[in-house]
């Protein structure tokens, strides 16, 4: 009936609702290597420079820069994960209303269903001169 069409057109909303979601957390995951491949390359960078000028790479201020371009990419590659998973939730979270929408409306034709059958009941009843009391 139109509740069951109304709670299969639900769950395939839902379903859609949370593809971005999952989309958007893949995303972060993406990024979040990226941040930490460039974080790598930095590192490399520095260390190069700093051998270069004379300084010790892996000791003292060089390690101290390295400890920082580092610490400051796992920071960004973190904040880039959390945000995919807030977005991944807040898609769970809508898609998951959107289904519970679809079974109230299925239950809710249910019960117009079982009041329409039991008025014409009673009409029937009122109609044959039945009597409640």
């Amino acid at each position: 009936g139109a509740g069951n069409a109304a709670k299969a057109q639900a769950n395939q909303q839902a379903s859609q609702l949370g593809y971005p979601g999952r989309v958007a957390q893949d995303n972060a995951l993406g990024q979040a290597e990226r941040i930490r491949k460039s974080s790598d390359r930095d590192i490399g960078t520095a260390d190069t420079y700093a051998a270069a000028q004379g300084v010790r790479v892996g000791e003292g201020s060089a390690q101290e820069v390295d400890r920082g371009i580092y610490q400051n990419s796992e920071h960004d590659a973190h904040m880039a994960i959390l945000n995919g998973d807030r977005q991944a939730r807040g898609a769970a979270i809508e898609a998951d209303y959107t289904r519970q929408a679809g079974h109230a409306a299925q239950q809710n034709s249910l019960l117009s269903s079982v009041g329409t059958v039991l008025s014409a009941g009673g009409s029937y009843f009122k109609q044959t001169g039945w009597k409640t009391k």
